[in-house]
């Protein structure tokens, strides 16, 4: 058992296919009578946590969708061992942490509850471990309404002669970035911030590995190739059924380097160039992703079921040949200089039509801070500020002030409703002191209605 597990534990290869492969609950069972009920039982959340709220896989690495199952079956057997072994308490009640980060995996697993209306986001900066690993770190993943709105594309096919094998593994195939239509190498990200809450979280990722033409098949059968360095920096700022904010900040050798966010929206998709905006446009919900803010001019595309070079496919069922076109949102940008900053909405929301929303940009002061403001149709607004690779304070504003790296105050028809600084002492949003806090640090706040009046 323990040459499969790691200290988490977790399957070594960070693939929930591989981990349900190599320890079924028929194992679990068995083992439990034996030793190691804990360390089992949370093998177990593994498996339950990176299940999505429909019951399927959420497909990272060597894993697919396949068919959906029962995440509540899951849960009762779980409860169901809990109860056989005694175990109860704090420690064991998933209803009071349903967002899970999985160190040693480099996963982490983000929901508003376990039910199937659930949202679901995942943040994938997985730790190599070889064969079965991919090239997609600092990918991000949504599920809402249901649908797999933003899918991992999982593995395709394992036959070397097939090049839908590599594609499958490659960087441009996943929700992330890539330089020039290359791949990442082996070496590991480095998951600088994760802070999990209730409603929210943050999260910071450096990939610093460089980009390199070479295909990967579980192995680079002609090498990497000669590359590029490239490093790219993301942060995501998840907002629970809102949505998600999503900065990327890449690093490149050379002024005009391209790089290209991609992001797999399956469903039938329109683009909005002018506005860098894509949706999905389907029956129930969807998904829009919309360029806020960059540093560059940045150029929008749908690609679906390009065969060279191979992108926007999809394969919800491991079935070799079985290939769907799916459509895949593509921004583009050429660096202006060695550092490049864009910021990306990802909002879900029901009907084919994207609801209609504002962003007013604000500055932060003497700092390199960048404010948005953000209103939504249904009386959200969210008031966000975060300095590049939040490596200082965003500085002053009317709107935010603050020592931290990045703050942010959501409001719901005028009222407070959850703010957030991140490395940072105190808070003023329009005048008002939300936080003031004696040491540095991250500080979350959900108010309720008696604290929430402006």
């Amino acid at each position: 058992l323990p040459s499969f597990l790691n200290s988490e534990p977790l399957n070594t290869e960070h693939s929930e296919r591989r981990h349900l492969t190599e320890f079924s609950r028929k194992c679990l069972t068995h083992l439990l009578k034996e030793f190691m009920i804990k360390e089992l039982i949370r093998a177990w959340d593994y498996r339950v946590c990176s299940t999505l709220p429909d019951g399927g896989c959420s497909a990272l690495n060597d894993s697919s969708y396949g068919v959906p199952g029962s995440l509540q079956s899951l849960l009762r057997q779980r409860a169901q061992v809990l109860e056989e072994s005694g175990l109860s308490g704090p420690e064991w009640d998933l209803d009071l942490k349903p967002s899970r980060y999985f160190r040693d995996a480099g996963q982490i697993f983000l929901r508003t509850d376990w039910s199937r209306e659930a949202v679901m986001a995942i943040f994938d900066s997985s730790r190599w471990y070889g064969w079965h690993s991919h090239l997609g770190r600092n990918s991000v993943n949504l599920f809402a309404g249901g649908r797999y709105l933003l899918p991992d594309p999982g593995i395709f096919s394992y036959h070397g002669a097939d090049p839908f094998a590599a594609y499958g593994r490659s960087t441009p195939a996943h929700n992330t970035v890539n330089f020039s239509m290359m791949n990442q190498s082996e070496a590991n990200p480095d998951l600088k911030e994760v802070h999990l809450f209730r409603d929210m979280a943050l999260i910071q990722s450096h990939y610093r590995g460089g980009f390199f033409p070479g295909q990967f098949y579980g192995h680079w059968p002609n090498g990497h190739q000669p590359g590029i360095f490239g490093a790219h920096d993301r942060v995501l700022l998840w907002l629970g059924a809102i949505g998600c904010l999503v900065w990327d900040f890449c690093q490149v050798d050379i002024p005009g380097q391209q790089y290209n966010i991609h992001w797999n929206l399956t469903e039938e998709t329109e683009l909005d160039e002018p506005k860098l905006r894509a949706w999905s446009k389907t029956e129930g919900m969807n998904l829009l992703v919309q360029v806020l803010e960059s540093s560059d001019p940045m150029k929008g595309l749908v690609v679906k079921g390009r065969s060279s070079p191979i992108l926007g496919w999809h394969n919800p069922n491991p079935v070799p040949g079985n290939y769907l076109p799916s459509s895949m949102a593509v921004f583009q940008g050429k660096a202006g200089g060695c550092e490049t900053r864009c910021l990306t909405l990802i909002l879900p929301f029901e009907g084919r039509t994207p609801p209609a929303l504002e962003s007013i940009a604000f500055s932060s002061g003497k700092n390199e801070g960048h404010g948005q403001h953000i209103i939504l149709p249904d009386g959200v607004e969210i008031f966000v500020a975060a300095s590049p690779h939040l490596a200082t304070r965003i500085g002053e504003s009317d709107i935010l002030e603050s020592d931290a790296a990045l703050a942010a105050v959501i409001t719901r028809n005028g009222e407070l409703e959850q703010s957030i600084l991140v490395n940072g002492m105190f808070l003023i949003f329009k005048g008002r002191m939300l936080a003031d806090h004696p040491r540095a640090g991250t500080y979350y706040n959900h108010y309720i209605p008696s604290d929430a009046q402006l």
